[in-house]
């Protein structure tokens, strides 16, 4: 079972993820298990078709997870976002495949499903239980959970065949208006209040995030968003006397839990622009620059980060690597690209959660 100060990180595995979570110290990596999403196939708006097939698709994506994650300690991994009907060259599930190309180099994960799935999915996670004996992750939303009695979970614990002492229950709340974290957190802490069989889970992990899906900020301003998924957690934390058990926490990160390749969006005829995320006790300052086709990458990024650097909340340049990267463009040592800003604001949110969960553990 998850320490009280252990933490969960939702990763939509792109570049800057990767690189993020591999600049990690392995201090930090011990006391977190990311849930890595494979992204969607992106498409392909010429030629109007899929920019990949399903094999190019997800053939380095293990080897990236062990490069960037490591192979002495387990990860989840959710293929939600790979269309059902897909299957490989030699006619194996995605999972599946996944997790054969996993276990030839000995990298331990987890299967991450859902209600939603369908059966060949089901079937393929039951096969890599039986293999590998790891455990599942039963990834719910709140209305499929409320009803600790809903028999369409019993059925899929059956279906499975895997006890419910290897199963960690991941509680979805997705995107949370912050107006509405107060009740929320009150609904939360009732549900495991009054659920009877709570304990039988392995482990009970709450995820979601009030990270907006769009950016809608006028350019060169200071921004700060409620991070409302912190303020439910401490509120459970406050109330623990309450309940059977403190969930794991678990957020989104920097990002909005829905992927971009779902929105639909050509990047063809997007303008992108300057803007740095940086996590905060109880909020994200979401600073934002202008178009590049306004002021040049170089001009945003070193002003942003000079901005930065000089508000309180900056926790200087040895906190993470994030933060270092953060002062080395402010003081003009680099520019950084897109990704790179990903890498850095990931990085960075990371070490400052696992940070303030162990304050939290010991309070």
């Amino acid at each position: 079972m998850f320490a009280k100060d252990h933490y969960v990180p939702v990763l939509k595995w792109k570049r800057g993820e990767k690189f993020a979570i591999k600049d990690l110290t392995n201090a930090v990596k011990s006391k977190m298990t990311p849930l890595i999403e494979v992204p969607p196939i992106a498409w392909d708006f010429i030629n109007d078709m899929p920019a990949k097939s399903v094999d190019q698709h997800l053939e380095k994506v293990v080897d990236s997870v062990g490069d960037s994650w490591g192979q002495d300690r387990p990860a989840f991994l959710d293929l939600q976002f790979i269309d059902s009907d897909e299957r490989m060259n030699d006619s194996s599930h995605p999972l599946e495949y996944i997790f054969n190309s996993a276990r030839a180099i000995n990298l331990p994960m987890i299967p991450v499903t859902g209600l939603d799935r369908d059966s060949a999915y089901q079937s393929s996670v039951s096969r890599i239980y039986d293999i590998d004996g790891l455990g599942v992750c039963l990834r719910l939303d709140l209305d499929e959970v409320a009803d600790d009695s809903d028999p369409r979970i019993a059925s899929l614990v059956s279906a499975l065949r895997v006890p419910e002492t290897d199963i960690d229950l991941a509680l979805d709340l997705e995107y949370i208006e912050p107006t509405r974290s107060s009740l929320l957190a009150r609904s939360i802490l009732n549900f495991i209040r009054l659920s009877l069989g709570i304990q039988r889970w392995r482990n009970i992990i709450l995820l979601g995030t009030s990270f907006p899906k769009e950016l809608k900020f006028d350019p060169n301003t200071d921004n700060r968003v409620p991070r409302a998924e912190w303020e439910i957690w401490n509120y459970l934390l406050r109330n623990q006397s309450k309940i059977h058990r403190i969930p794991t926490f678990g957020d989104y990160t920097i990002v909005h839990p829905e992927p971009f390749e779902t929105l639909g969006l050509d990047p063809r005829i997007m303008q992108f622009g300057a803007k740095v995320k940086y996590t905060c006790v109880d909020s994200w300052m979401i600073i934002k620059g202008e178009s590049f086709k306004k002021a040049t990458p170089a001009e945003q990024n070193q002003a942003l980060c000079r901005y930065l650097v000089g508000q309180p909340e900056y926790r200087g340049p040895s906190f993470s690597w994030g933060d270092k990267t953060i002062d080395d463009c402010a003081n003009r040592k680099m520019v950084g690209s897109l990704e790179t800003w990903v890498r850095a604001g990931v990085n960075h949110h990371i070490t400052f959660v696992i940070n303030q969960l162990a304050s939290a553990a010991v309070s």
